[in-house]
């Protein structure tokens, strides 16, 4: 139970980092296209976290 805790509090926590930067949207995809946004919009927060530490 604690792992399943830590595994959805992460994903919380990219889904609040994620709104602050996206605007909503009632549009739908495939499987193939959210798995692709979902790496894009991963591999933009992990650069956004390195480039606010180098400061």
């Amino acid at each position: 139970m604690p792992i399943y805790n830590f595994i959805l509090s992460w994903v919380r926590l990219i889904g609040v980092i994620n709104t602050e930067y996206l605007s909503a949207k009632w549009a739908t995809k495939n499987y193939h296209e959210e798995f692709k946004t979902v790496g894009t919009i991963v591999k933009q927060d992990f650069i956004k976290i390195k480039g606010g530490r180098k400061k």
